[in-house]
């Protein structure tokens, strides 16, 4: 796709990319093979239940979100606005909770054209450039930015300029997540894949996912491996070194950083 053409709502230059349908300008960073938004996305997608929401910092504890978007925080999304689910933008619409869809990579969601949601192989694949394994790396912390993060040790290196911020997000249940402001970043992916899971006792644990852990039944659990109801995302935590692949409920309102097709 030709990123310069005047016909493209999007264009990259000089590790900028200019996003036509606002206006907004972000920056861009190569990592490896991939290159990457360094800067979340703030465009306003409100369609339905696809929804999206700001951060101002009196509406956001009064539980009141305002239209315009923070230029240091993005908005965040509920999976299915991420999926653009209304159409808007791509041909593939309905996503959402409780829906199963057929996906085929990459699929540009939200994002500005020439740009598409990251897959779990591509979340997988910028965790093993910047040497994640999972096991007690800090490949968390060469992608989180040097400021805003909580607790001491809680900042990154940024070694990449991939610029990770913490940022306000919205639960599956509506509740806004205020206390949590400083803690973490997540970005939604467009996977659906059912994760490996093995009970422990009565709890059930997510490999790759240390964080999420449901009650156990004779089933194991359902609910957390049920593509309708959950889809891929990468997490970056305060008091966690490493980068975080799992499994979250598509309710749930969180950010978006695309990667250029």
């Amino acid at each position: 796709m030709d990123l310069w053409s005047s016909s493209s709502s999007s264009s990259l230059s000089d590790n900028v990319l200019v996003d036509s349908r606002d206006g907004r300008i972000y920056k861009t960073v190569t990592i490896g093979m991939q290159t990457w938004m360094a800067e979340d996305l703030k465009l306003e997608y409100n369609h339905g239940s696809a929804t999206s929401f700001c951060y101002e910092t009196t509406d956001f504890i009064n539980g009141i979100y305002d239209s315009l978007c923070s230029e240091y925080y993005g908005r965040v999304y509920t999976w299915a606005a991420a999926m653009d689910s209304a159409g808007i933008y791509s041909s593939k619409g309905g996503c959402g909770y409780h829906v199963v869809c057929s996906l085929v990579n990459p699929v540009r969601g939200i994002c500005p054209e020439g740009w598409h949601l990251p897959s779990e192989a591509e979340f997988t694949a910028l965790r093993d450039y910047v040497g994640d394994d999972y096991e007690g790396s800090n490949g968390g912390t060469k992608l989180k930015a040097t400021a805003g993060w909580c607790g001491a040790g809680g900042n990154g290196v940024d070694e990449f300029g991939f610029s990770a911020i913490p940022t306000p997000n919205r639960s599956a249940n509506g509740n806004l997540d205020i206390n949590f402001i400083c803690t973490k970043a997540v970005y939604w992916g467009a996977s659906q894949e059912i994760a490996t899971e093995e009970c422990y006792g009565s709890t059930c644990k997510i490999y790759n996912d240390p964080f999420k852990k449901s009650g156990c039944t004779s089933l194991g659990c359902p609910e957390y491996f049920d593509a309708s109801i959950n889809a891929v995302g990468m997490s970056l935590r305060y008091d966690w070194h490493g980068v975080i692949l799992g499994y979250t409920d598509k309710r749930a309102a969180y950010s978006v950083r695309c990667i250029k097709d």
